[in-house]
């Protein structure tokens, strides 16, 4: 799949965030990352991290979500695990701002990367990586 001349999927739905920077001059994106994200943590068809993503949570919708005030995070491309459609929130030129961190040791070819996240993805992330 390629990006348009906009830097979108053109197959993805367009949802911008307002959550992005431009990327770093001379910069190009070499890696892709994979965060499997539950709001709350362990539940999963809410919307609420799209609309985390969106800067649209009611952080009183649930009492787990008084941490996440004031926060901007947005991915790239997001999709549901209860859905097949890939949503677009930030254009493949721009620099999102990232949701949680991430350790990232590289080393010379890109067959020997190694991920370490804090967050192990669920069982059906896993499937989707292998």
């Amino acid at each position: 799949m390629m990006a348009d001349t906009h830097h979108r999927l053109p197959t993805a739905l367009w949802t911008p965030s307002p959550n992005c920077a431009p990327r770093i001059e001379n910069c190009a994106p070499e890696l892709i990352v994979l965060h499997c994200v539950s709001l709350p943590e362990g539940e999963y068809a809410t919307g609420a991290p799209q609309r985390l993503f969106l800067n649209q949570l009611d952080i009183n919708e649930h009492p787990s979500f008084h941490d996440l005030e004031g926060m901007r995070v947005s991915p790239h491309l997001f999709m549901a695990l209860c859905s097949n459609l890939l949503d677009s929130t930030i254009k493949l030129g721009m620099q999102a701002f990232p949701v949680g961190s991430i350790e990232i040791a590289v080393t010379a070819t890109v067959s020997a990367l190694s991920l370490k996240a804090r967050q192990h993805p669920t069982s059906l992330m896993r499937s989707i990586i292998r």
